[in-house]
């Protein structure tokens, strides 16, 4: 039987999943379009304001996987059951 302390660590996980994935997809989006800036000559300014938001955003994102990986353990080390998160 599921207690409710275990289905709300269940659910904040699942929330930390669906920032990261989201999150992820914004990174991916910035590389995207620091890729199509690279070849262009006149792009330079661009270049750099990509860039440090690229910088900022895959830091926010690794602090957010270790959010997540913190919150899909802890219910698995705590658990008596031996229980998935």
């Amino acid at each position: 039987m599921t207690t409710a302390p275990a289905r709300m660590m269940e659910s904040n996980a699942r929330l930390r999943v669906v920032a990261v994935r989201r999150h992820a997809a914004l990174v991916r989006a910035l590389l995207e379009e620091l890729e199509r800036l690279v070849p262009s000559a006149g792009a330079r300014a661009n270049e750099e304001v990509i860039g440090e938001q690229l910088i900022e955003e895959m830091t926010l994102l690794c602090h957010r996987f270790q959010e997540c990986t913190a919150a899909m353990a802890s219910p698995a080390i705590g658990s008596e059951e031996g229980g998935r998160w």
